[in-house]
């Protein structure tokens, strides 16, 4: 059994090192009843479009908007994932790319649907990673697979239907 690499793993980066692309997701902020969504797919009366990578970190940037309880976006075409997190008045990014853990034998991937939260009719795509490891001891050397975090795939609409 191939053991998970620790560079297809779920690492933390940091603002600038997102890659470019056009991502599609969401951020909800403290000061906000709902989250804001951001997709060119979707067909609903609230969202704005999917964003570039400037103005993602424009808008994940904008402190006069509210503390951002979380934030998650997934570029379509590269199948980059990320999770973002404030705390205090610092970003948490987390950077997984899908494409480089589904199909990959090291990698057990399960796919979630959920409603998101103030905002029912909405369903988002989430993929639950495992990752084998090496396990056992000196005298007994195994492998099984761990969870290795969440990974946000989408919104569930006509572009990206799974």
């Amino acid at each position: 059994m191939k053991i998970a690499e620790q560079k297809y793993k779920k690492r933390e980066i940091a603002l600038e090192e997102i890659k470019a692309g056009t991502y599609e997701g969401y951020i909800w902020r403290k000061s906000a009843e709902r989250p804001e969504l951001y997709s060119d797919g979707l067909k609903n009366s609230n969202k704005k479009s999917a964003l570039d990578i400037e103005a993602l970190k424009k808008a994940l940037k904008a402190d006069n908007d509210g503390f951002i309880v979380e934030a998650a976006f997934v570029d379509l075409a590269s199948k980059e994932s990320l999770h973002i997190r404030q705390l205090g008045k610092e970003l948490k990014i987390y950077c997984v790319n899908l494409a480089e853990v589904e199909g990959n034998e090291a990698f057990k991937c399960i796919d979630h649907e959920l409603r998101m939260a103030k905002n029912k009719e909405q369903i988002i795509l989430f993929k639950e990673i495992w990752a084998l490891v090496e396990a056992g001891n000196n005298e007994f050397k195994a492998a099984a697979f761990e969870p290795m975090g969440w990974a946000f795939a989408g919104f569930k609409n006509p572009k990206n239907e799974q």
